[in-house]
């Protein structure tokens, strides 16, 4: 319930959080509220029906984490996550110096010339 209360709570004061002094706020700004306290409901609804303790822990710190950076970044909507093609990346996780080593007829003694 508390989570629900902090996402209200922050749709209400997101004018002043994005620092919209218009009064009343713009449009972009009440469409973001609106954003806010529907997702906030339709998560609410979504979840109504979980029983897993772990799990529902698990949705209430995921929802704190959105609203954190809702807050932090000034952008209600979820982030995209980048994710890498694998393509440009050769490297292991000792990083570029063994990724040369292993290099096709590279011995690593460049490195050292330099």
């Amino acid at each position: 319930m508390h989570c629900m209360f902090t996402a209200k709570h922050s749709a209400k004061v997101w004018p002043k959080l994005v620092g919209d002094i218009s009064n009343p706020p713009s449009p972009k700004t009440l469409a973001e509220q609106q954003y806010i306290r529907q997702e906030a409901r339709e998560a609410m609804i979504q979840n109504r029906e979980l029983k897993d303790p772990s799990e529902i822990e698990e949705k209430i710190k995921a929802a704190y984490d959105r609203i954190d950076l809702a807050v932090h970044y000034k952008i209600p909507y979820p982030r995209q996550h980048h994710q890498t093609t694998g393509s440009a990346d050769i490297r292991d996780v000792y990083g570029a110096y063994h990724a040369y080593d292993e290099h096709p007829g590279g011995d690593g003694q460049e490195f050292a010339k330099l």
